[in-house]
């Protein structure tokens, strides 16, 4: 199947694919409603992570991580937060080691989106400074250091030059003055050493960010592990063990969600719910026994769609409308125009067998119907005369329309194609051979008169209701041979005799008509005919050799309307021309040579 063809499924279960869509959006809405309500009324846990990241190896991550949540830094984090309590804010957050990847997560889990997050941020550039702070001031101690050696070594200096000045032995003055030369020595290295820790930095740990906190919904459970930990286990806070523990908790806490946002939720539930509603309709239209598609009802009868007919709206319905009257240039009588073509270049042999029954009493004292009269243009050439002499004419064509089943539309379709072909200039008797339950004179606007050709609304199309003048109590039989007669008649006073019959599979009465038919149309209705009544009327068409021209798809909804023509009333530009004196138009001159103006309406 094409991907046109899928798109037309679609097309025409719009509205199970919307159903199904709405209910996924409101399966998402109401299970974030659940969620939310189960851990409280509007209520929602999140959890940010913050990773830092040891460049060169050098971290002692595993101190690192117990400073992040003990001592100083969470001292420094309520402060810079505004909170009253470290040791419960610490409480929030789990830093977690991973030496083989020189990785250090903070974790922080809070009720609120944004303060989860600022919480995760803050540890780690707390940590990051306090780390920082230390070295400084191991930095400061090594040089408090060597100033107190140098102090001490200059006051020592000091004290060995007073003895030198007042000794006179001069073996005690050579071992004063070396002593006094080795601690000088010692006193220049010690400054050298401070001056050089001095100009370096202070030796830090390279933690740096790789990537700030955001902020992903949790569910309860998890909070309550990560926030609400066992007092009973705090001396093992941040142990190896515990803190693979809790980083297991926050990797499954993130993986499950436990929750997801509205957004996410709503987003989840709409793709689900338009996933199945087209899985539904898809499979829906395989197992669906009724016929669709032109492509179905060409497969089902085993004949071509000649006419495809667009769905009419509901004041359509009901108005009873014929589109050549009612509607000319409405895209419905545009498709009963290219019907009428192919019932007029048909091949199908209009000639009947010369019959020697009587004239029906329905046309014993009836004169010709003025359609009739003059003689429209036969609908195939070649046919013979039934009649010699001059007034000799073509017998008159008879169609049959009929359908499998009842309300497929076969009426509405046998009224429009007479109106349409009566625009032509054809005369046309349409004949309610549905005896049961005529409704073709609502149709075309006559009188349900007995034994009678009326008039109809529309110019050249004459009808006949009832042949008896009581059919509902007489025999079915006598009714059908007065049809048939009527039938025969007919052919020699019209063009056309359009024949209404009732539907193939209730009764009998299409099939008794079939014999007098020189075109069989067969009219379904798109999702109302099924595909099984569609192949017994064509076996039983078959087993009588019925001359089937094709069949008509009403409420075709897969005609390409966007190519469909469209045209409207264009002003015609008038001009003006002198009193007296009349222009030729160059179409007149085709018409008519010699330049003679055209009189009468054209």
């Amino acid at each position: 199947m094409e991907l046109v063809n899928y798109l037309r499924i679609v097309r025409r279960r719009w509205r199970m694919v919307a159903l199904c869509l709405v209910i996924g959006v409101l399966g998402g809405v109401a299970s974030s409603t659940l969620s939310k309500s189960s851990a409280g009324p509007g209520v929602t846990f999140y959890l940010a992570k913050h990773t830092l990241s040891s460049s060169d190896g050098t971290a002692n991550l595993t101190r690192d991580a117990a400073l992040c949540t003990e001592g100083e830094v969470p001292k420094r984090v309520a402060t810079k937060l505004g909170y009253d309590n470290p040791t419960a804010l610490a409480a929030k957050v789990t830093c977690e080691p991973h030496p083989e990847t020189n990785l250090l997560y903070v974790a922080a889990a809070d009720v609120d989106t944004k303060r989860s997050v600022a919480i995760a941020d803050t540890f780690a550039e707390q940590l990051v400074g306090y780390l920082r702070d230390v070295s400084e001031q191991l930095k400061q101690t090594r040089i408090d250091t060597f100033n107190k050696q140098i102090s001490g070594l200059q006051d020592e200096y000091s004290s060995l030059q007073q003895e030198i000045a007042g000794t006179t032995d001069k073996n005690q003055l050579s071992l004063l003055q070396q002593r006094a030369s080795d601690i000088a020595k010692k006193v220049n290295d010690l400054k050298d050493q401070k001056n050089a820790a001095q100009s370096q930095p202070a030796v830090t740990e390279t933690l740096t960010t790789l990537s700030t906190a955001e902020a992903v919904p949790i569910s309860p459970s998890a909070y309550e592990s990560l926030v609400n930990a066992d007092p009973s286990k705090a001396t093992a806070k941040n142990s190896p063990t515990q803190n693979a523990t809790r980083q297991s908790q926050i990797d499954a806490a993130i993986k499950t969600g436990g929750g997801l946002n509205l957004v996410s939720r709503v987003g989840l539930g709409a793709a689900f719910g338009l996933l199945l509603g087209l899985v539904l309709a898809i499979v829906l239209d395989r197992v669906d026994p009724r016929i669709r598609t032109k492509f179905e009802a060409e497969e089902a009868f085993g004949w071509p769609v000649i006419g495809e007919i667009p769905p009419l709206t509901r004041r359509e319905r009901n108005d009873l409308m014929l589109f050549a009257v009612d509607e000319p240039r409405s895209r419905a009588a545009e498709a009963y125009r290219v019907l009428r073509s192919a019932l007029l270049f048909s091949h199908a042999d209009p000639s009947l067998e010369a019959t020697e029954e009587e004239v029906h009493p329905i046309f014993a004292n009836t004169d010709a119907p003025d359609a009739a009269a003059s003689a429209g243009a036969p609908l195939a050439a070649g046919a013979a005369s039934t009649e010699s002499g001059p007034e000799a004419r073509v017998p008159g064509h008879v169609i049959m329309v009929t359908s499998p089943g009842p309300s497929e539309g076969k009426t509405t379709t046998a009224a429009n194609i007479a109106a349409i072909l009566a625009e032509t200039g054809r005369s046309v008797l349409v004949v309610n051979c549905d005896f049961r339950r005529p409704r073709i004179h609502l149709h075309l606007g006559a009188t349900n008169e007995s034994r009678q050709v009326v008039d109809t609304r529309v110019p050249g199309v004459k009808l006949v209701t009832q042949v008896l003048d009581n059919p509902h109590d007489a025999n079915p039989a006598q009714v059908l041979q007065a049809q048939r007669q009527v039938i025969r008649n007919a052919r020699t006073m019209f063009d056309i005799v359009m024949l209404d019959t009732a539907p193939l599979l209730t009764t009998n009465d299409a099939t008794e008509v079939l014999s007098v038919a020189d075109q069989v149309l067969i009219v379904v209705k798109t999702g109302k005919t099924h595909k099984e009544s569609a192949d017994r009327a064509a076996e039983l068409l078959e087993r009588r050799n019925g001359p089937v021209l094709g069949v008509i798809l009403v409420g075709a909804t897969d005609v390409p309307t966007s190519r469909y023509y469209y045209y409207g009333d264009s002003p015609i530009e008038q001009h003006e021309t002198e009193p007296g004196h009349e222009t030729v138009s160059p179409l007149e001159e085709l018409l008519h040579p010699g330049g003679a103006p055209v009189s009468g309406d054209r």
